[in-house]
């Protein structure tokens, strides 16, 4: 039978985040499962501001008479209490593709509450759909009932790349970063890092959203704008995937110092167009990236080890070659967005009276 669907989600579920795009691929590919899936997004606001329109969030998702109600883990604190008190006959589904309580909390009081009513939210959903087997665990730690937790991993398809773009004189490696300016995405360290690099090294080139975070991008400019970076890193922006995809063709290494990835999607996307990946040991990334053989892992926070690892890869012209190589091997095998939509679809119905088997 055909499947209705409702996602809440926060804000414009169009952004490009490695969460919002998954909800949308899978979104796209809903008539190819016999589903509809409609968007009802939860006003931008942080958290706590954003408890208070829970419960009428609720009741805009359940008007159209659902038959389930997939959750982004960006509204799952506001809609747990709301859940508990109205115990809606449709099931509620978990997309979660963040840890309990969230990432970038400015205050840790708030992120304690938000685990809690996201632990809350584990509790009363039928289904939680997550990305790895790192955030599985999280969750399972954090009491949802193990039975509950389905990992589907996103897919990896690069689209077909925007015009060619040139990093500058091809004997200097170019280094690519596609994260948005978010205290989590550790961009400041990798400043840090490039800054203690020979100016021969190569250049650095920033991909992603810079107005995110207001206070922490003056952080980064003001960084941008000392005499160790001066000419050396380039500020692309906010860019299209098509120009995404083109800067993945046009680099040499990539690298992101996350403090956490719940999977890293864009780490998979530099391994299939090729890339040596260099980042923190954590989260998926060591499922994801092998040390040594597709990109090099040092521990979270250890600027000198990222230094030492970017300036391994900037002088040695043949490890990057053979990281290369291995890293489109690995790239080749990774999930498809078919094959991510198959899996999320599978999972709601096995949850959806009349559609599968009934929760336990």
């Amino acid at each position: 039978m055909g499947l209705d669907l409702v996602l809440v989600t926060m804000g414009d579920p169009d952004r490009l985040t490695g969460g919002y795009r998954y909800n949308r691929r899978v979104a796209d590919r809903a008539a190819l499962h016999d589903a509809r899936v409609g968007f009802v997004a939860a006003d931008e606001r942080r958290f706590p501001l954003q408890l208070a329109g829970g419960p009428r969030l609720l009741s805009r998702a359940l008007a159209s008479r659902p038959d389930a109600l997939l959750v982004d883990s960006l509204v799952t604190a506001a809609l747990a209490l709301p859940l508990a008190i109205r115990h809606p006959s449709v099931p509620s589904i978990g997309m979660l593709h963040q840890p309990p309580g969230g990432v970038d909390q400015v205050a840790p009081r708030s992120s304690r509450i938000q685990a809690i009513l996201d632990r809350r939210f584990y509790r009363l959903a039928s289904r939680l759909i997550v990305p790895s087997e790192s955030l599985a665990a999280e969750v399972r730690a954090a009491g949802a009932p193990a039975e509950r937790v389905r990992v589907v991993p996103p897919g990896t398809e690069l689209p077909e790349p925007a015009v060619g773009v040139d990093f500058g004189p091809t004997a200097r490696p170019a280094f690519l970063c596609v994260a948005n300016w978010v205290p989590n995405k550790g961009l400041h360290l990798l400043l840090e890092a490039f800054g203690h690099l020979p100016g021969t090294a190569g250049s650095l080139h920033l991909v992603g959203d810079v107005e995110v975070d207001q206070a922490y991008a003056r952080k980064l400019r003001a960084r941008l704008g000392l005499a160790d970076l001066l000419g050396r890193v380039v500020v692309h922006g906010r860019s299209s995937p098509e120009e995404v995809a083109a800067y993945y063709r046009s680099a040499d290494v990539f690298v992101l110092p996350s403090l956490g990835e719940t999977y890293g999607m864009v780490f998979a996307e530099a391994l299939a167009a090729g890339l040596p990946c260099v980042g923190f040991r954590v989260g998926h990334l060591p499922d994801l990236v092998a040390n040594s053989v597709t990109g090099l892992l040092v521990e979270s926070g250890d600027v000198p080890a990222l230094t030492g690892a970017l300036e391994r890869l900037a002088s040695d012209a043949a490890l990057r070659r053979a990281m290369s190589t291995a890293a489109r091997r690995v790239g080749a095998v990774l999930p498809s967005w078919d094959d991510t939509a198959a899996g999320v679809f599978a999972a709601v119905r096995e949850v959806v009276p009349g559609d599968g088997q009934p929760d336990e």
